[in-house]
């Protein structure tokens, strides 16, 4: 099934409702067509569905939503895309999965916010994107999952944020890439963890920002990078 939305329009989802995706499924999303998602509505994306979004689309979220996707599902976001995910929120990534995320596409994650990604899953971020991610938001990763990120990717993390890494994954980092750590941040690194920091990437780590690094993680730091510590934070190796 072909889903076509056109520019302009409006689609508002209501509290308890579902919607289920199937295999094989195709939904194209449309410049200034804008998705407002309710309070208890579950959305369920099946293996094998292609969901295209475009330039200028605005997504919605709100408290209390869930968003379960399955193996096999392939997320296109285009330039211009504003994705608002509210405090409340639940987001379960599964194994197979894969994100494409484009130039100039912008992310805003709230408060209270629960991001779970599994094994298996592969984040691709493009030159351009920004992703805001805001205090008291949980980001959980897991082991065999594969993030890559390109140059000039803006991320911004604010303090009270908690992200965990697992053992055996996997985070590539590129040139130009901007990464800031806000005061009061917690990140956890699992053992067998791998970081590829290249040339011209700058990380800014802020005062009382706690980083656990565990036996058996590699770093690979590049000539050019920059790592700016300050005041206050703990580094235990």
């Amino acid at each position: 099934m072909f889903m076509n939305h056109s520019s302009g329009e409006v689609v508002n989802h209501f509290s308890g409702e579902t919607l289920n995706h199937s295999s094989g499924e195709t939904l194209n999303h449309s410049s200034g067509e804008t998705l407002n998602h309710s309070s208890g509505e579950t959305l369920n994306h099946s293996s094998g569905e292609v969901v295209n979004h475009s330039s200028g689309e605005t997504l919605n979220h709100s408290s209390g939503e869930t968003l379960n996707h399955s193996s096999g599902e392939e997320m296109n976001h285009s330039s211009g895309e504003v994705v608002n995910h509210s405090s409340g929120e639940t987001l379960n990534h599964s194994s197979g999965e894969t994100l494409n995320h484009s130039s100039g596409e912008e992310m805003n994650h709230s408060s209270g916010e629960v991001v779970n990604h599994s094994s298996g899953e592969t984040l691709n971020h493009s030159s351009g994107e920004t992703l805001n991610h805001s205090s008291g938001e949980e980001m959980n990763h897991s082991s065999g999952e594969t993030l890559n990120h390109s140059s000039g990717e803006v991320v911004n993390h604010s303090s009270g944020e908690t992200v965990n890494h697992s053992s055996g994954e996997v985070v590539n980092h590129s040139s130009g890439e901007v990464v800031n750590h806000s005061s009061g941040e917690t990140v956890n690194r699992s053992s067998g963890e791998t970081l590829n920091h290249s040339s011209g990437e700058v990380v800014n780590s802020s005062n009382s920002e706690m980083v656990n690094h565990a036996s058996g993680k590699t770093l690979n730091h590049s000539s050019g990078e920059e790592i700016n510590h300050s005041s206050g934070e703990v580094m235990n190796h």
